[in-house]
């Protein structure tokens, strides 16, 4: 849905249907059209940029990148680029967002940020020098706890950004622990 910013001449400028989505939304800088994430859940959640024109409701995809989460975006100021958190589709359970850059209309796109780190809104100065993001961090370590008594619980895992077990851990029959 579109209206002005008074709330008046609303109206549809397109739709999906299940399985098919959209998700977050950036007017262009000239106004004309918008890009979101659009994608679909069928046969795996997959997300990608789309274009909306104004004038038609005409969607087109902006380049071939798909990622497995897109989160918000943000135009440069001169309409050359986006700015969006995403998650690839080749980083596994741990889908992490990073920040990406995709040129327009071309859609190349390009990692901002390449880190363990967890990237959530973006958000640019009127001239586009400069965002802002959340960057959070997840942990996790792998504890024996020896019949259940957390009073002899022992960490066998550490460090800052680890995922160590996040994925998935077993015992072996010679008591060893094998963890993802």
């Amino acid at each position: 849905m579109i209206a002005s910013a008074h709330g008046g001449g609303e109206r549809q400028l397109t739709v999906r249907k299940l399985p098919n989505f959209f998700r977050h939304v950036a007017w262009s800088p000239e106004g004309k059209t918008i890009v979101c994430s659009a994608g679909s859940f069928v046969p795996s959640y997959t997300t990608y940029l789309v274009e909306v024109a104004l004038e038609s409701g005409r969607e087109k995809q902006i380049g071939t990148q798909s990622w497995t989460f897109m989160g918000q975006l943000a135009w440069i100021v001169d309409g050359s680029a986006l700015i969006l958190g995403a998650s690839e589709q080749e980083s596994g359970s741990f889908d992490a967002q990073q920040l990406w850059y995709v040129s327009y209309p071309e859609g190349e796109a390009r990692r901002v940020t390449n880190d363990l780190n967890n990237y959530t809104g973006v958000s640019l100065t009127s001239d586009s020098n400069r965002l802002v993001t959340v960057q959070s961090e997840t942990s996790a370590n792998v504890w024996i706890v020896p019949n259940g008594d957390a009073n002899r619980a022992t960490r066998t895992t550490t460090g800052a950004g680890k995922i160590d077990g996040r994925d998935g851990l077993a015992s072996t029959p010679d008591g060893k622990i094998v963890y993802a």
